[in-house]
């Protein structure tokens, strides 16, 4: 079965704007994070490269060792009759020569076809793009609260692009939702203010800061009990007990709940100290008071 680049790339591409979806909803997770910059990086790398294949189908590959890994390949292709693409097929290993990286591909379009669009500020978000995914991929990474902003942004000015550049993008077909571009229009898509502005997550927080003082000596890092203690207190939760897991993990990870420590009286001259699972002042400091 073969999947063609576009094909490719709008897979990539679709995923990447389900994944944005569910963190401008306040799911702000890290595996989501990971996996909207993981699929945003690739769907562009190919729908970058399916243009440039548009525009001549040798400027997909690397300039690098050029006559070894893709003159000789084209020869052998033209003298089976085939594509390059059968050629390789037909050798068992379906390998094609060796295409451009990713900051390879839009700066060609950018400087070797003159193309306006990729003004300085798309290119440096897409340089620091590539560095978020090179990043997650291959060490560790340094979650920027900001950074969903300009990565929107920069989501928005490549849906433009591909309705311009690629025949087939868009037809019959609006991979982002109308709710979905008006929310990434906002100037201010914060981590913090997405997590804090969700219905969901607010719920969560109520239930903290009204219910949870009886509950004492439970672990914060424990977000399968701490679900199962805000299932027996919310009897008609529509959300799964991994969905509220997860929820409780976001806001503990992003500081919104923390334990503490506080003294107990039993009525006479015994203190005990006990674990208690609070709101942050975080939240009654600094988002609260926004909304």
């Amino acid at each position: 079965m073969r999947i063609d680049v576009f094909e490719n790339g709008i897979t990539a591409w679709k995923e990447a704007i389900a994944t944005l979806e569910k963190i401008v909803d306040g799911d702000v997770s890290f595996i989501n994070y990971r996996m909207f910059i993981v699929n945003f990086q690739g769907a562009l790398e190919l729908m970058f490269k399916k243009m440039l294949f548009d525009k001549n189908e040798f400027m997909i590959f690397s300039f690098d060792k050029f006559k070894d890994n893709v003159l000789n390949r084209y020869r052998n292709a033209v003298k089976d009759n085939k594509s390059i693409f059968e050629y390789a097929i037909s050798k068992g290993n379906g390998k094609i020569p060796d295409t451009v990286k990713f900051y390879e591909s839009y700066q060609r379009l950018a400087y070797l076809y003159n193309m306006k669009c990729f003004t300085d500020e798309v290119i440096a978000n897409l340089d620091k793009l590539g560095d978020l995914r090179n990043s997650i991929m291959h060490f560790e990474v340094n979650v920027d609260e900001e950074i969903l902003t300009s990565l929107s942004k920069l989501l928005l000015i490549c849906d433009e692009i591909f309705q311009d550049s690629i025949d087939g993008y868009g037809w019959g077909s609006d991979y982002i939702s109308g709710t979905l571009r008006n929310k990434l229009k906002q100037k201010d898509l914060n981590m913090d203010k997405l997590i804090i502005e969700s219905k969901f997550n607010k719920k969560i927080i109520d239930t903290i800061k009204s219910n949870f003082n009886s509950y004492i000596d439970i672990d914060i890092n424990d977000y399968n009990l701490l679900s199962d203690i805000y299932l027996s207190i919310n009897n008609a939760e529509k959300h799964s007990k991994e969905d509220i897991a997860r929820r409780f993990e976001i806001l503990v990870r992003h500081g919104f709940i923390e334990q503490n420590s506080c003294s107990y009286s039993y009525g006479n001259d015994d203190i005990d100290s006990i674990l208690v699972i609070q709101v942050s002042d975080k939240i009654e400091n600094n988002c609260i008071k926004k909304m």
